[in-house]
C-alpha cells in the first residue's frame, strides 16, 4: 500500500483510474479483470479494490462473478446516477 495515502484516498483514486480506463476505452467492454491483478496493478490491498469493484458494479459498469473474473459491461448497462 502507499504511504501517506489512507484507505478512503486510495478508494477514491482507484475507482478514478478504473472508472476513467472504462469511459476512455482503454479498458473496452468485454475485457475481463481479475481482483489481484487490480490490486497488483495499482498497488493496493485485495479490499481496497473489492470495493471499488463494488461500486463500479453498483453503477453498471463491471459485473463480477466468481471463476470469471470482472467483466467490463458495454456502456448500455451503465448506470453511473444511481448510487444506491
Amino acid at each position: 500500500m502507499t504511504t501517506g495515502q489512507n484507505v478512503s484516498e486510495l478508494h477514491t483514486n482507484l475507482l478514478d483510474a478504473l472508472g476513467s480506463g472504462i469511459v476512455s476505452g482503454q479498458l473496452p467492454d468485454g475485457h475481463v479483470l481479475t481482483l489481484d491483478g487490480v490490486s497488483a496493478d495499482h498497488n493496493v490491498s485485495r479490499s481496497v479494490a473489492r470495493e471499488a469493484i463494488r461500486v463500479l458494479e453498483s453503477m453498471g459498469m463491471v459485473a463480477s462473478r466468481r471463476r470469471v473474473g470482472i467483466t467490463i459491461q458495454p456502456a448500455e448497462r451503465w448506470n453511473v446516477f444511481d448510487r444506491t
